[in-house]
């Protein structure tokens, strides 16, 4: 979702070099955008030890010197890291108590929860660098390019694995990192692969995730052994991310990969519970949203305590007759 934010950079300033420092989990996603010059990766560390690794990568940064640091994520980790970084000038939202880290300090939009939050990482650039007219005026772009030499890889890695892209291929991401409130219950992912299946011969389904989700690959390809693939755990988010690029149609909670399937315009039917669709529903004008309408929702936690009845609430029924509205295109 920053990637409308990085296009205006690269408009801002020209021949700059624009480099992304990011956490190798999310790394590969900005090697897409073609206005970025470098991709560099933090350290991997977690607990005690990741703050420890803070002046590990404080001391890699520092050497670049860069001139500006721009602080996408709201967090004072972040903030703290460029301070050590010797960055001259440090831009950012004053949220989670680093405002004093901050050189050019931008106040939270008052419209944050209203909008997409395209528009809240849209705004600190054009609030930091006093940029008054864009082309993002209407509907901003996500410019998202994968590598053709990305693509052939895959391709040969998915062929070993059994799966050529001759039939119609239907992505499932049955997982969600923020926590289980996002996710729709396994069982019926399961139950809708069984019907999408039954649609036609020629439909396949894929299972994405992580290695801890590996279970619930499993459990999904239970359904068919022959046509239904478990991917979790078993591709690089590279790999991932090309695959999705595949795609005729992506059933997913929401998620960083559902994000991924808007930025390559593939169909989407989008499963909603605790979050809001409206800051961080799929930027896309090829998605369906599947929502159940509560008092409580959306709640933005990462468990339920009261029934689950915003995921529980929405029917396999439901979910067919959104994948149904797209499928219909490719004339099943």
């Amino acid at each position: 979702m920053t990637f409308p934010a990085i296009s205006m950079l690269r408009r801002r300033f020209g021949d700059a070099q624009i480099d992304i420092i990011a956490r190798p989990w999310v790394s590969h996603v900005y090697k897409c955008h073609g206005a970025i010059n470098n991709v560099l990766e933090l350290s991997n560390e977690r607990g005690t030890k990741r703050w420890l690794s803070i002046f590990k990568d404080a001391k890699l940064i520092k050497g670049i010197n860069y001139d500006i640091g721009i602080l996408f994520p709201n967090s004072f980790e972040s903030a703290f890291l460029f301070k050590l970084s010797n960055i001259p000038e440090i831009v950012g939202y004053t949220t989670d108590l680093r405002a004093p880290f901050l050189t050019n300090k931008i106040s939270t939009p008052p419209d944050k929860n209203k909008n997409h939050e395209i528009f809240y990482y849209l705004s600190l650039i054009k609030r930091a660098f006093s940029i008054q007219d864009d082309e993002y005026s209407n509907r901003p772009l996500i410019e998202f390019r994968i590598s053709n030499s990305y693509i052939k890889s895959t391709k040969y890695k998915l062929k070993r694995l059994g799966i050529s892209f001759d039939k119609i291929f239907v992505g499932i991401n049955p997982g969600a990192a923020y926590g289980p409130a996002k996710c729709w219950p396994v069982e019926r992912y399961k139950e809708l692969a069984k019907r999408l299946l039954n649609l036609s011969k020629d439909i396949y389904v894929l299972v994405f995730g992580t290695a801890s989700e590996n279970n619930v690959g499993r459990e999904i390809r239970t359904v068919n052994l022959e046509r239904v693939f478990n991917l979790c755990g078993k591709t690089t988010l590279m790999e991932a991310i090309c695959t999705i690029s595949m795609l005729n149609l992506m059933v997913t909670n929401d998620s960083g990969l559902m994000h991924i399937a808007a930025a390559c315009n593939i169909p989407i039917v989008a499963i909603f519970g605790s979050t809001n669709p409206i800051t961080t529903g799929p930027w896309s004008e090829n998605a369906i949203i599947i929502r159940k309408e509560l008092s409580c929702s959306p709640c933005l936690k990462r468990d339920c305590n009261k029934g689950f009845e915003c995921m529980l609430g929405i029917e396999v029924k439901d979910v067919l007759k959104a994948c149904k509205r797209h499928l219909k295109k490719l004339d099943l």
